[in-house]
C-alpha cells in the first residue's frame, strides 16, 4: 500500500533517502547515467537493490534511463519489486537514450 509519494528533486538525494530506509522505494525514468551514478553505489553498499523501471527488467543498466530503487529489506524486496509491476500492469515508461 502506498502512503505517499515525495520528490526531492535529485535522482542521487532520491536514492540517499532509500539507501538509508527514509524512503522505501524510488521509481523515476528520464535520468541519465550521470544523475543515478553515485546515488546507485550508495543504494547497493547499504544493501538495497536497483531493477529496471518497467515490467520485468530484472536487470538493470546505468544508462536504461528507467529505474526501481528498493531499500535494504532483503527478505522483502522482490515482494515489492514484484507488487509494483503488478501495479503498473502492461503500461511502460519510455526513453529512449
Amino acid at each position: 500500500m502506498v502512503h505517499s509519494l515525495r520528490c526531492l528533486g535529485s535522482a542521487a538525494l532520491n536514492l540517499a533517502h532509500v539507501a538509508s530506509g527514509q524512503q522505501d522505494v524510488f521509481w523515476e525514468g528520464g535520468c541519465w547515467a550521470w544523475d543515478v551514478a553515485a546515488g546507485w553505489c550508495i543504494l547497493v553498499e547499504a544493501g538495497g537493490i536497483m531493477v529496471g523501471g518497467n515490467p520485468g527488467d530484472w536487470i538493470c543498466e546505468v544508462d536504461s534511463r528507467k529505474y526501481l530503487a528498493v531499500r535494504g529489506a532483503p527478505s522483502g524486496q522482490k515482494d515489492i519489486v514484484e507488487e509494483l509491476w503488478r501495479v503498473i500492469g502492461d503500461r511502460k515508461l519510455v526513453y529512449e537514450s
